[in-house]
């Protein structure tokens, strides 16, 4: 890949993860703070999502940034810090991942068993789902250092995640990837079924009020399908492509996808608040004139 690519795709990279950073700080603000977000507890693993997507798109940009002075220094090489830099991105991003997917099962418990899961989700407390999260996200080091038996020595020439962990780690970390899209998507086409096709075809009363939750699932499943799973089974296609010249793209996607999510999310909560407040307004002139 010639080196202004290169720089390219690490400049676009660093956009579009602090961006989503950003906006995922704007909306855990909002929520928490300022309250221009009203909380509701049916968003909870929500809110967790943003907290920890906000944490993973602030490392990601610093291993993207060394690689452009690399690239427009050649000298300015330090052994090992690749691996630094990319060693806080891979719990956050494998905890990222698992909670979208929990997301995505809990809608689909909450719109086929409805019942069930008003009489029972409350007893699964967000404090268990955080820890349980946390832990399998740190179960990758066990799998890096331990399985893998990795020694922190990256070649001076390195400028990719691939040789930055090895094949051993590498054939996991995208093995493990694919069984979570893979759950993720088949739960997302469940869910899709049951909103579409069953609302419009089977049920005697169509719903037309879908809940937060289930609107932030949906996207976020699409997100993933449309810039993680699609781009990935494309280039999965061409085996003549290698890491170097496909892998770097896919991840831009996927950060872009997760830009556009956020964007899209912002947008939703921020607009939904706002007809709340004018529905309030409303009511209280209306009050007034009678």
């Amino acid at each position: 890949m010639p080196e202004i690519v290169k720089i390219l795709n690490n400049f676009l990279s660093v956009v579009f993860s602090q961006t989503t950073c950003i906006l995922n700080f704007y909306l855990l603000f909002s929520i928490f703070y300022s309250k221009r977000i009203a909380w509701k507890s049916e968003l909870s693993l929500i809110y967790i999502r943003f907290a920890f997507d906000m944490f993973y798109t602030f490392f990601v940009p610093h291993n993207k940034i060394y690689y452009i002075i690399r690239q427009i220094f050649p000298g300015c090489v330090v052994k090992n810090l690749s691996f630094y830099l990319i060693w806080p991105t891979i719990p956050l991003g494998c905890i990222r991942a698992t909670l979208v997917f929990l997301i995505t099962l809990d809608r689909v418990i909450a719109l086929f068993f409805p019942i069930s899961y008003h009489n029972h989700r409350f007893k699964i407390s967000l404090s268990a789902i955080i820890i349980s999260v946390s832990c399998f996200g740190a179960s990758d080091h066990l799998i890096l250092f331990g399985y893998c038996r990795y020694t922190v020595d990256v070649p001076l020439e390195c400028d990719n995640f691939n040789c930055v962990i090895k094949s051993c780690f590498y054939s996991y970390w995208v093995s493990r990837d694919q069984i979570q899209y893979i759950l993720t998507g088949t739960f997302s086409v469940i869910l899709l079924f049951r909103l579409v096709i069953w609302n419009n075809f089977v049920a005697s009363q169509r719903s037309q009020n879908l809940s937060r939750a289930t609107r932030i699932a949906l996207l976020e499943s699409i997100v993933i399908i449309c810039f993680s799973i699609i781009p990935s089974l494309i280039f999965a296609s061409f085996p003549s492509l290698n890491f170097a010249s496909v892998g770097p793209w896919t991840i831009v996607l996927k950060h872009a996808g997760f830009m556009i999510e956020a964007l899209i999310i912002c947008q939703f909560l921020l607009k939904r608040k706002s007809k709340n407040a004018i529905g309030r307004n409303s009511n209280v002139l209306t009050a007034w004139s009678q």
